[in-house]
């Protein structure tokens, strides 16, 4: 029996139960038959009549009895052993109390899930493990490896939102981006290999082209340069990319400093301390992913008499 259903869709099985349904409902016809006809007045014969003559009904008229049986025998269906009978009520209360319990509704579909569960199922297990055999536990991380595995984790984004966002709070007014200059010569001032971005050397221009000329007088000079610096490398960008958004993270950046005294002990040996001033300012923008590798050296002059010059390589966002 387990097999036949196995072999056969749900479909079949809701038919199955469907015919179980159909043989409940033949034998609450019947039953209901049976008590109308109970029910009903019949002509009495002689002998009926008068029963106290004595006198028998003849061997060819048949009974009360053996007119039920006789009803029953030719319009009942017998279920299979398997199958619950339905209860049957007396024939007085045929009409109101015959019942088709559930189980005769259901047992098709429990038959045929309790075969699929034992046999198919596990079936369907075996042969998913010899197409793809389940995947072997990873080695423990070699020690050496460990250095490198933090080096390729990708710091987070800023937590304050999206790079364009975040231009909104760190430019206050009268602070903002100055207008994308054009290349003073040959040359692009980006170009794109892969996703990875390479910036061309850009001065301070921010507010102005003419605000930070000349050495680098003190330190502090030297900061407010660089943030200008790198507010014009983020007008370039939102230029040639569209939105700042495309960026994923600062790469390196390097910077070229031009200082009115070299002398270690004066003002030339403060560049990396000069060089802060694009770092953090690209921090405020991209947070941890605005934090890359740099370089910084004093130089004795630089194109338009610039304080300060920074190049940079970022990286893009895969998606794009």
């Amino acid at each position: 029996m387990m097999r036949s259903i196995i072999s056969r869709s749900p479909f079949d099985s809701y038919f199955a139960a469907s015919e179980g349904v159909d043989r409940a409902l033949r034998r609450a016809r019947t039953a209901f038959r049976i008590a109308r006809r109970e029910s009903e007045p019949r002509p009495r014969s002689r002998e009926h009549a008068n029963p106290a003559a004595g006198r028998r009904s003849s061997p060819s008229t048949p009974s009360r009895a053996e007119r039920k049986r006789s009803i029953v025998a030719d319009d009942e269906i017998r279920a299979p052993p398997s199958r619950p009978s339905i209860v049957r009520a007396p024939a007085r209360d045929a009409r109101r109390d015959v019942v088709i319990p559930s189980s005769v509704m259901s047992s098709g579909w429990n038959n045929f899930k309790k075969g699929w569960d034992e046999k198919v199922v596990p079936k369907m297990k075996e042969i998913g493990e010899k197409m793809a055999p389940p995947a072997k536990p990873k080695p423990p991380e070699r020690p050496e490896l460990l250095p490198l595995r933090e080096l390729q984790k990708i710091p987070p984004p800023h937590p304050d939102g999206t790079p364009e966002a975040r231009l909104l709070v760190v430019l206050q007014p009268p602070e903002e981006l100055p207008p994308p200059p054009a290349p003073a010569g040959t040359y692009n001032f980006c170009v794109l290999v892969g996703n990875t971005l390479h910036v061309s050397g850009i001065g301070p221009l921010a507010p102005t082209a003419e605000s930070h000329l000349g050495p680098a007088a003190d330190a502090a000079n030297g900061v407010r340069a660089a943030r200008a610096c790198a507010l014009t490398m983020l007008s370039v960008l939102r230029k040639k990319l569209g939105s700042l958004n495309h960026i994923k993270r600062l790469v390196k950046a390097n910077g070229f400093v031009v200082v009115a005294d070299p002398a270690p002990a004066s003002v030339g040996g403060r560049h990396p301390e000069m060089m802060n001033g694009f770092s953090e300012t690209m921090m405020e923008i991209f947070g941890e992913r605005g934090k890359g590798a740099r370089s910084v050296v004093g130089v004795a002059s630089l194109p338009r008499g610039w304080t300060m010059e920074v190049d940079a390589v970022f990286e893009l966002h895969d998606n794009l």
